[in-house]
């Protein structure tokens, strides 16, 4: 019967471009890929540290969890046969990359799929995922989840160590010699990542119509406005009905140009 699906766990805590191959691209770094039916995309939330056969994958979810968030679960493909969703399952392992063999940021333990060689599937695999991704829309309460798990969050990086971190605005302070944003070899990765790629006809007409008509209330910054915190050494952007509250927190109107984080402990 045509009811299974294959599905794929997402961590908000780390968002970004996450691009695999020339047709797989998340704006979060995906940690577990699996197959199955009906309710099984939320069983993994049900696990407790006894029951878990998969303790990395069980602690990943835990450490979601205590930051008050959510794994973000997407369906990659439904309504097909337990073979096909097979199939995709051990092709996103092997795409992707399992992070116990240092391949990638899965933390699957096995290479999904019935243990069989799935070569023969690969290429029937890519050609319906392509076909997939091409005519995918995404809802408005996809969008919402994304912008929900970043929201009051930001980018640091520390070159020294070669690290990025995506804390919480508030916790700014508590970090010394680190700056805003991705570090240099994050940016790099991801503008490598577009070299060669084109876009579809279709998508330059969207974007034509999109700038055709994004201006007056259409535009994406309308009724918003930037305000500035001096001691976080940060800019944001805000609807200008909640400015009267960062008004009261210390923020002000305007933006701060050319400024780098520079915080110390206090």
């Amino acid at each position: 019967m045509n009811n299974f699906y294959t599905y794929i766990y997402l961590n908000p805590l780390k968002p970004g471009r996450y691009t695999y191959g020339s047709f797989v691209s998340f704006l979060y770094e995906p940690f577990y890929v699996g197959k199955g039916k009906g309710n099984r995309q939320y069983d993994h939330l049900n696990e407790n540290k006894n029951t878990s056969y998969n303790k990395h994958k069980y602690y990943t979810i835990q450490k979601i969890l205590e930051q008050k968030y959510k794994p973000l679960i997407i369906k990659i493909i439904n309504d097909i046969e337990s073979k096909c969703s097979l199939c995709y399952e051990k092709f996103l392992i092997s795409l992707i990359g399992r992070k116990d063999l240092n391949k990638g940021p899965l933390t699957n333990m096995s290479y999904g799929g019935d243990g069989s060689n799935s070569e023969s599937y690969s290429k029937l695999c890519r050609e319906k995922m392509s076909e997939f991704n091409k005519n995918r829309i995404v809802s408005n309460t996809t969008k919402e989840k994304h912008s929900i798990s970043s929201k009051g969050r930001i980018w640091i990086h520390n070159e020294i160590l070669n690290k990025n971190k995506f804390i919480k605005l508030e916790d700014l302070l508590n970090y010394s010699d680190w700056e805003k944003g991705l570090s240099k070899k994050s940016k790099n990765k991801m503008s490598e990542s577009k070299i060669g790629t084109k876009r579809s006809i279709d998508t330059i007409e969207k974007i034509r119509v999109n700038n055709a008509v994004s201006n007056g209330e259409n535009h994406h910054n309308f009724n918003k406005i930037y305000i500035f915190n001096n001691e976080l050494k940060h800019n944001k952007l805000i609807k200008k009905d909640e400015l009267e509250y960062y008004i009261n927190n210390g923020w002000k109107k305007g933006m701060l140009k050319g400024e780098k984080l520079n915080v110390r402990y206090s």
